[in-house]
């Protein structure tokens, strides 16, 4: 098996006295802002369907000039909105698959799903 740097979640290194450690990083940490500057090169919105987890390689470099835009799937129970995991990743996919089919280019348009 390899391991890819920046890829998995850890690797593989040698301390000062020829020891191998693992030592963790995140995925972004090995990116820095290469993402969101693709994605802010010819656009000024950005629609955020990331887990959190996957997000933090776009929102902490985030400028005043980009509107960026969180959806959150759950259920609303007892005033407080419920994720599930399965049903999370399942409505991000009908949400793109609406997008792509409505060739849809701005916010309002993105309203419509349901």
């Amino acid at each position: 098996m390899y391991r890819v740097k920046g890829i998995r979640g850890n690797q593989v290194v040698r301390d000062g006295r020829g020891r191998f450690a693992k030592q963790s990083f995140a995925e972004y940490d090995y990116w820095k802002d290469d993402i969101y500057r693709d994605l802010t090169q010819n656009e000024t919105t950005i629609l955020n369907l990331a887990s959190a987890e996957y997000s933090k390689t776009v929102d902490k470099y985030l400028s005043a000039n980009v509107d960026y835009v969180t959806c959150k799937f759950g259920e609303l129970i007892g005033g407080k909105l419920i994720e599930k995991g399965v049903y999370v990743k399942m409505a991000r996919g009908e949400m793109v698959r609406f997008m792509a089919e409505n060739a849809v280019e701005d916010l309002d348009k993105i309203k419509e799903f349901n």
